[in-house]
């Protein structure tokens, strides 16, 4: 029921990673041919098996199990490199181009979301090791990291505080060359498994005496089990009870003085740990569109088979039965042109930050991660909702699978910072810092056509006249990042020549249109939002 694009795959690895002084196009083929068939023939039957059996979770050992069919899929994954393609050859990765990877990433998160997600947190974590830990620590832990052996977990939340980490109140204790720490994490995925033999969590807390507020936060490398063998004193308290992703454990982290290792300096855990939370953000996004590419072939297969009703051209009518599929009815075709066209799109804005994290253009890159993953995970959970809608009752019942692929990616909009942080990340942070300078970088590498350009500098304009006003520019926020996700996208598509033109046109007819819907938001919608009497 799933067959990765691999057209879509080859036509964006020519124009995005076609020049890769290490990999080749025919090298880069052979890994979508390999991950593709293991997507299609292994992961994707394990999916609903995850859904079904779920986790199980032992109190008395604090331990969790997954399902026993993702052990030799897991294995699979990290014995062929599948998910170390990009990552550093010094320690072991492939040192192939980041488009590679999302792809490589997207097939896997299709395959099986769930399982997914333990690789995806891991290579953030690699990628925070590499840039800020000793290097004894780095000598120790990545290594076995990028092979699978080690896996990561990334454990800021605790009951109090959620996006507000100023709150947390984890206290790392020092001790000769190490840490003690104490405090409980909560919504930590993967945060207790048996995939692998170590778990390095890495541990926001708060040193004696360390001011409030972010300014006060440092990170933690935290393992499971220490160096000598020994098992530490972080274990997991329970696990949620979840709308879907029913085979990824998200745990509740107890650290009762468990040894720990600073990662960077002292009170500068953040910026570590944003070094983690970006890549992630980026595979995110990339999940969001693994289940949107998922549902897309499942409401098109049911639509190319299913038979309702007569077609009202009388040249599509099938006079060998007595009803048509429903493939011919307008309606059926909007529904699967918006997935199909907005798939595309998004997988080229993917792609796209791929190309920059090659070039190592980080202000792009730090540009373009807040709107991959705040705009591709809505409009793919949109795309899943409308798959399902096309389906009728099939769509919403279990033996349809499509209801699964909501429930496991309804989270994308939440976890890894919510949709609406995202908003304001992008206009608080990546455009603020420079002055708009990385926006209007992007802007002239894309060479949007004069209307969109004067789209966007009206949006702009708007910003500028309010920078004194914080309520408004978040009131703004989440249409400016959708307008922009939009455009940058519509770019993308107009500029490829291996797009069908037949998928431009609906593009520019059916999609494009909402931006001038975002920029009349931005210009006129915040006073009615601010002013509502009932939320004052």
């Amino acid at each position: 029921m799933y067959k990765p694009p691999l057209a879509d795959y080859q036509n964006l690895l020519t124009q995005y990673a076609g020049d890769h002084k290490e990999y080749d196009l025919a090298t880069m083929q052979q890994f979508l041919q390999a991950v593709g068939k293991f997507s299609q023939e292994r992961l994707w039957p394990t999916n609903k098996i995850g859904d079904q059996e779920g986790i199980i979770y032992n109190p008395s050992e604090h331990s969790v199990s997954v399902p026993k069919d993702f052990h030799e899929c897991y294995k699979i994954i990290c014995d062929n490199g599948y998910t170390s393609t990009a990552l550093d050859p010094k320690y072991g990765g492939g040192g192939g181009p980041w488009v590679l990877h999302h792809i490589i990433s997207e097939m896997l998160a299709s395959g099986n979301l769930s399982l997914s997600t333990c690789p995806m947190l891991t290579n953030g974590a690699v990628t925070t090791l590499i840039a800020n830990a000793s290097d004894s620590l780095k000598e120790q832990y990545i290594e076995p990291m990028v092979s699978g052996k080690f896996s990561g977990s990334m454990c800021l939340t605790e009951p109090q505080c959620g996006t507000d980490l100023g709150l947390i109140k984890t206290l790392a204790e020092p001790k000769d060359d190490h840490y003690l720490i104490t405090g409980q994490k909560i919504w930590i995925t993967f945060g207790e498994h048996d995939l692998s033999d170590n778990i390095v969590h890495l541990v926001l807390a708060k040193t004696p005496n360390a001011p409030d507020a972010t300014k006060g936060i440092s990170l933690f490398l935290v393992p499971k089990y220490l160096p000598d063998g020994n098992r530490n004193l972080v274990f997991c308290g329970g696990v949620e009870h979840k709308m879907g992703q029913h085979a990824s454990p998200t745990a509740v982290l107890n650290l009762d003085k468990a040894q720990g290792w600073l990662v960077g300096e002292e009170r500068h855990g953040m910026k570590c740990m944003f070094e983690m939370m970006n890549p992630a953000r980026i595979g995110v996004g990339v999940q969001g569109l693994a289940v949107s590419e998922a549902a897309y072939q499942l409401a098109f297969d049911f639509a190319s088979q299913r038979r309702q009703s007569r077609s009202l051209d009388p040249k599509q009518q099938d006079q060998g039965h007595t009803a048509d599929i429903i493939l011919v009815h307008p309606d059926i075709k909007r529904m699967l042109l918006i997935i199909e066209s907005t798939n595309y799109a998004m997988r080229h804005l993917i792609a796209y930050c791929g190309y920059h994290q090659d070039q190592n253009n980080l202000d792009i890159v730090d540009l373009l991660t807040p709107i991959i993953k705040s705009y591709v995970t809505e409009q793919s959970l949109d795309n899943v909702s409308l798959a399902m809608q096309l389906m009728g009752g099939m769509g919403y019942v279990q033996d349809g699978l499509c209801e699964q692929l909501y429930r496991d990616g309804r989270i994308t909009m939440i976890y890894e910072g919510t949709n609406g942080i995202q908003a304001l990340d992008l206009i608080g942070r990546k455009i603020a810092k420079d002055q708009g300078k990385s926006l209007m970088r992007l802007l002239k590498h894309l060479k949007p056509p004069k209307d969109i350009e004067a789209l966007i500098n009206q949006a702009n304009t708007t910003l500028l006249q309010n920078t004194q006003n914080p309520s408004i520019i978040a009131a703004i926020a989440p249409s400016y990042l959708k307008l922009l996700a939009i455009s940058i996208q519509y770019c993308l598509i107009t500029q490829d020549n291996h797009a069908a033109d037949s998928l431009k046109t609906f593009y520019t007819d059916y999609i494009l249109p909402e931006t001038k819907l975002y920029l009349d938001q931005i210009q006129k919608g915040s006073s009615s939002l601010l002013d509502h009497q009932k939320y004052l």
